[in-house]
């Protein structure tokens, strides 16, 4: 069931996302959102490889507990021609500062991730912290950033029976290909109103088509091999009654690409806290901008406003090399507690609990290298 919510929500999200009257268009505008569909997908299986560059923005406020405010930049290479070994490589800054519990405090990290050859590779290049007023925090992040800073770790990616058949299985190009010719036919909007085309747009009013989201997902499981169990199928049923999107769209009258996607979901569970998101994504060629801002009432009411600017570059050179040095990522090791006890590597694959890791008596922070780390 997690598989089927995770996917729910990628499909509002990502293809619902979250106005110029004009005249109204003479095509249909089911066949125009179904064109617009196959477009997407055209490009989405042409641009498997390539650069994305972008800065986001995140503003948090949870009534009861504090504020968070955060920025972050990404510079990114990615290679997925072949499904079965897709190569990524990413360069992260992140900054922020916030106030929770009353105590207030800064952290910027910079780092590196790559993915190839079924494994994550990750090093932290700097880290900078305040946390003046809580001196254990402090001490902690000093700990684990004196061990990790300026060092490749690896950790093997799963491979493994979970849900249904394993990654490799799972991931093939028939498969892919039926399911990106499934996304082009599903119908996941019903159009509401046709409000006109102005500025070489067509634009319309639509919410989500429920019951072709549910047989869609279903029919995603069966292309997999994968079963959907009854259980599966009333939760899907209970989440669905529970969501209520609606949205506009903007998609070129000449190339049928999608230009723009604005919409509002409210999220009503029977318990609990009363969700309310909305989003606005304007795609203009290999830019995309998107302000996406989440309400939540109830008990732990709060806000989450996050802000993308991204622009992808199908054609840019992507050459990722594996760090020559990469240690196996084991934090019993590392904390000086695995030397001599037998103890794996960590392994994404399995749902092993690893148990509280605390530091060695004799720990001396004089035995690391502190370039780079900058406590205040």
């Amino acid at each position: 069931m997690k598989k089927c919510a995770l996917l729910l929500a990628f499909i509002i999200t990502a293809s619902f996302a979250f106005s110029g009257c004009g005249e109204k268009s003479q095509e249909d505008p089911r066949e125009v959102i179904l064109k617009m569909q196959e477009v997407m997908q055209e490009k989405k299986s042409e641009q498997r490889k390539g650069s994305i560059k972008g800065d986001a923005t995140l503003k948090l406020d949870i009534e009861k507990q504090g504020n968070l405010n955060a920025t972050g930049k990404v510079d990114a290479l990615f290679d997925s021609l072949d499904i079965k070994d897709p190569k990524a490589e990413v360069k992260l800054q992140i900054s922020g500062d916030g106030s929770f519990g009353g105590q207030s405090g800064s952290l910027s990290l910079d780092g590196e991730l790559k993915v190839l050859s079924k494994n994550l590779f990750f090093k932290i290049n700097n880290v900078q912290v305040d946390s003046s007023e809580n001196p254990e925090i402090a001490q902690q992040v000093a700990l684990f950033s004196m061990l990790l800073t300026k060092k490749w770790f690896q950790i093997p990616l799963p491979d493994k029976e979970g849900f249904g058949k394993s990654a490799t299985e799972a991931l093939n190009e028939e498969i892919v290909k039926k399911i990106e010719e499934l996304t082009k036919k599903t119908e996941f909007f019903n159009v509401l109103e046709d409000l006109g085309t102005t500025n070489g747009q067509y634009h319309y009013l639509v919410d989500l088509n429920k019951e072709a989201v549910q047989n869609y997902l279903k029919e995603i499981t069966s292309i997999t091999g994968d079963p959907f169990p009854e259980e599966a199928d009333q939760s899907l049923n209970e989440l669905l009654t529970q969501i209520d999107p609606q949205g506009e769209l903007w998609i070129d009258t000449k190339t049928f690409e999608l230009r723009r996607i604005k919409g509002e979901l409210t999220l009503e569970p029977p318990v609990g806290n009363k969700i309310k998101a909305s989003g606005d994504i304007n795609y203009n060629g290999n830019q995309v901008t998107a302000v996406i801002k989440v309400d939540v009432s109830g008990e732990e009411p709060g806000t989450i406003e996050v802000n993308l600017d991204l622009t992808t570059d199908p054609k840019a050179p992507v050459d990722i090399q594996e760090p020559a040095d990469a240690e196996e990522f084991n934090p019993l090791a590392l904390m000086g507690l695995g030397g001599g006890m037998g103890i794996p590597p960590v392994d994404m694959g399995t749902n092993d609990i690893m148990p509280p890791i605390t530091p060695p008596m004799n720990f001396d922070p004089s035995d690391f290298d502190l370039e780079g780390l900058n406590l205040e």
